[in-house]
């Protein structure tokens, strides 16, 4: 059954953003550049949120087919593209600013679709036990990329992301749903994973302006 389940979700997982995938995705044209040695961040996130997991293969679990994405996962990592992002956004309103980032984490929910696709695979006992177990699943009972339907666009695996950092004594919170469209890259031949990270970290940017001097 355990080898169902992981055929399935190398299926599922079908961007280059799987736990498939063994290559890291990769920011075309990224080159990397001199940071302003004013603007600090702090790197306090938990071991957790550093590594790729798979958080469940039992299709009852409210945590199937969701998948953590590591460090290890994307050039350039995720806190060193939060930081261009930031400073592209914010420029020198960031001098002498400190920010500790205390979760950053990105999560791939494909249960969905794992879940319809051993449907497909499976008669008679197996799709009445995942319609009785699993389904209804809270943010609660979810360990992390949980997502309501109503924020999603599209019928393929969303990105969640996370965000947690403080800076002069304020705390920041964000999370972002970002709709994948079914394939590896967009239109302009971006990795749609860096698409759901652009996404979140514009929207802390945006937090961090308001408390920023003005420009």
């Amino acid at each position: 059954m355990k080898n169902h389940v992981r055929a399935a979700a190398c299926l599922a997982f079908a961007l280059s953003l799987s736990a498939c995938a063994v290559k890291p995705v990769a920011l075309p044209d990224y080159q990397e550049r001199a940071p302003d040695a004013s603007f600090t961040i702090t790197d306090a996130r938990p071991e957790k949120d550093k590594t790729s997991e798979v958080l469940s293969y039992w299709a009852t679990a409210c945590d199937y087919g969701i998948y953590r994405i590591g460090d290890e996962r994307t050039v350039p990592p995720k806190l060193v593209f939060l930081r261009r992002n930031l400073e592209d956004a914010l420029g020198a309103r960031l001098k002498g600013a400190a920010l500790t980032v205390t979760r950053y984490r990105v999560h791939i929910n494909s249960r969905a679709q794992l879940r319809n696709q051993l449907n497909g695979m499976y008669t008679g006992v197996v799709p009445a036990m995942l319609d009785a177990a699993g389904n209804g699943c809270t943010k609660d009972e979810t360990s992390g990329g949980w997502f309501d339907a109503s924020e999603v666009t599209t019928a393929f695996p969303p990105a969640i992301v996370e965000i947690e950092a403080a800076m002069a004594g304020k705390t920041y919170s964000v999370r972002a749903v970002y709709s994948t469209e079914g394939k590896n890259v967009d239109d302009a031949g971006t990795p749609e994973l860096f698409n759901a990270m652009r996404k979140a970290n514009a929207v802390l940017a945006d937090q961090l302006a308001k408390d920023l001097p003005a420009p």
